[in-house]
């Protein structure tokens, strides 16, 4: 069992959300490189390194959450493939580059969809034809218009929605596409 902080200072995904999540990534997921922001007890990240992902990013506001999300992964045995980032999501995103799957579950209804959309598709963070999934409320849809990424997916749980996006592939000067 996952220990995960106590209060109400996180909300972790349902286990019927993170099985529908890992249902559309599977594919996608042995060997990849992934990022997991706004990151709670880290139960994505950890089922991603359960599922053969090469290394997992933490990303976690909270030390006292972070140090959970660190017991975690050493309860599991897989420190060697995980790194946990204490801060702010907004200043670690920028510094960071060439994730096969970015996953956020930000808090809900406090307006950071489409500033971190915007993050995603504009930092680096993501690899071309990555994956960028959100756990976000119905009330906080992601915005329809994005030059690098394309919405190819959403699915609603009660009162939550999962949007999943792709990075299109840049095309170089002479309209080629280029990896």
């Amino acid at each position: 069992m996952l220990k995960a902080p106590k209060g109400t200072a996180t909300r972790p995904t349902t286990d019927r959300v993170r099985e529908s999540i890992f249902n559309i990534i599977a594919p996608f997921i042995q060997g990849a490189y992934f990022l997991d922001l706004f990151a709670g007890s880290g139960a994505i990240g950890i089922e991603a390194l359960s599922r053969g992902a090469k290394k997992v990013v933490f990303v976690e506001k909270s030390k006292r959450t972070a140090s959970g999300i660190r017991a975690n992964v050493q309860m599991f045995g897989l420190e060697d493939r995980a790194e946990v980032l204490v801060g702010d999501v907004w200043s670690h995103v920028p510094k960071l580059m060439d994730f096969d799957l970015v996953f956020a579950d930000p808090p809900f209804d406090c307006g950071f969809v489409g500033p971190l959309l915007d993050l995603v598709e504009t930092s680096g963070i993501l690899k071309d034809q990555g994956f960028c999934i959100i756990e976000h409320s119905l009330k906080e849809s992601p915005p329809q218009a994005l030059s690098g990424l394309s919405l190819i997916r959403q699915r609603r749980y009660g009162s939550i929605e999962v949007s999943v996006f792709r990075k299109e592939e840049k095309q170089n000067e002479s309209g080629n596409m280029s990896r």
